[in-house]
């Protein structure tokens, strides 16, 4: 009989970076004196808790954040909800959140990876 599996337990992961990146998130790890375990999983935690499928489409000027269906995109934010006062009264819809984009990627055949201020994105300065 096959042992039951333990959801508790940890499970290796084995990713490739190029040396860089690497460099970059082992620095990152020492400054903050965390471990690269421990930053990794946080950051792939908040990743996969804010994942929205598809490619952000923003309404210009108005900065409302919707999904558009996009095989291979995936962008990591909100999007935007309404609201009614009146659930019976359409007149009454009013922007309950605008949505945010803090990045997206974009493997849909055009390989990029958005890192650029995208609108509805907090400011980061």
């Amino acid at each position: 009989m096959p042992a039951e599996s333990d959801s508790s337990k940890p499970v290796p992961m084995q990713v490739r970076l190029d040396p860089e990146l690497h460099a970059k998130v082992k620095d990152l790890a020492e400054q903050t004196d965390i471990s690269v375990n421990q930053l990794v999983q946080g950051v792939l935690r908040w990743a996969v808790e804010n994942a929205v499928h598809g490619e952000p489409e923003i309404r210009p000027g108005f900065q409302f954040v919707n999904r558009r269906e996009v095989p291979g995109c995936v962008f990591f934010g909100r999007t935007g909800t309404w609201t009614r006062e009146d659930p019976e009264d359409e007149r009454t819809e009013r922007v309950g959140d605008y949505g945010c984009v803090f990045f997206g990627l974009d493997f849909s055949g055009r390989g990029l990876v958005r890192t650029e201020h995208l609108p509805g994105a907090p400011d980061a300065s």
